[in-house]
């Protein structure tokens, strides 16, 4: 009788000791990818003879939605010839119609009955309008931060991150950065 329990008792401990070595392989593992995960943003901060390391990579719509938007410094055309220009902190100026204006920001929160920006199929949908937020009836213009690889309707060249700002859904109204 005595050898049945301490049988039992010896495939009971090895059962825990096989759940807790799965356990914590599995943690390992998870540990692993969250310092991968952490470590291209480490460098990212980092400034190089570019931008930075972010704006190497890409369009990085977390970033841009929380108000970062070193992923997009620069200036970004439409075949109208209208441009946007963006610094590390957001929009410095917009040029439509040979106008160019510095009163104007990426709404990001929430303004009256517009809603605060989301991603949503992959876009950072959002809206541009005036800094006093005095947005009246049409002061505000939809805008769309869109990754490379990532389609929208009616556009051509995924290829490329792109800024879309207008009315229709067109090429004319797609924004490529030119520096």
């Amino acid at each position: 009788m005595q050898s049945k329990t301490v049988r039992y008792l010896i495939i009971a401990v090895a059962a825990v000791c096989a759940l807790f070595a799965g356990y914590h392989y599995i943690h390992t593992i998870s540990d692993d990818d969250k310092v991968k995960k952490t470590t291209p943003a480490k460098k990212s901060t980092k400034k190089t003879s570019q931008n930075d390391d972010k704006t190497a990579k890409g369009m990085d719509l977390a970033a841009i939605k929380s108000g970062d938007f070193r992923s997009v410094v620069g200036t970004w055309k439409n075949p109208a010839g209208d441009t946007f220009v963006f610094d590390k902190n957001g929009l410095v100026s917009l040029t439509s119609n040979g106008e160019t204006r510095s009163d104007r920001e990426v709404f990001l929160a929430s303004v009256d009955s517009i809603p605060a920006a989301s991603i949503d199929k992959g876009m950072l949908k959002t809206f541009i309008g005036p800094k006093d937020h005095n947005v009246g009836p049409s002061g505000a213009v939809s805008t769309y931060f869109i990754p490379a690889n990532v389609k929208l309707d009616g556009t051509s060249n995924p290829s490329v991150d792109r800024i879309y700002s207008g009315q229709q859904m067109d090429d004319h109204n797609i924004f490529t950065k030119v520096d």
